[in-house]
C-alpha cells in the first residue's frame, strides 16, 4: 500500500489531536476491503488508526462505531485484542483509533 499524502496528513492530525503530543512516524501497515491501516508512533505511545476507503466513506462511521461495540463484548468475555480509543470524522474521513497489540496479524 502506498498511502497518498491527504491520508498521511488525516492520520497525523487525528492521532496528534487525541494523544495531545506530536507524532513522530507513521508507518501503513496494511489494507483491507474497508479500511487503510496505519501505526502511528510519538514518544510516548504506539497506536493504530484505521481510516476508510474513498468508496466506504458513506458507511464507515457506523461501521467503525459498530465495530467498537463488538471488540467492546469480545474483550467483555476474556478474548484479546485491541482496545478503541476513539472513533470519528475527519476532513470527509471515518477513522478508528486503536491500541497496538503486539504479535502476529490473525
Amino acid at each position: 500500500m502506498v498511502p497518498n499524502r491527504k491520508d498521511m496528513a488525516v492520520v497525523s492530525d487525528v492521532a496528534a489531536a487525541f494523544l495531545q503530543e506530536p507524532v513522530r512516524s507513521i508507518q501503513p501497515i496494511g489494507q483491507g476491503s474497508a479500511n487503510k491501516n496505519f501505526l502511528v508512533e510519538t514518544t510516548a505511545a504506539r497506536v493504530v488508526v484505521k481510516l476508510s476507503h474513498e468508496h466506504k466513506r458513506r458507511r464507515a462511521l457506523q461501521d467503525y462505531q459498530k465495530e467498537r461495540w463488538c471488540i467492546e463484548q469480545s474483550s467483555a468475555l476474556g478474548i484479546p485484542g485491541p482496545s478503541v480509543l476513539s472513533v470519528g470524522e475527519a476532513d470527509d474521513n471515518a477513522y478508528m483509533i486503536e491500541t497496538f497489540v503486539e504479535g502476529v496479524n490473525g
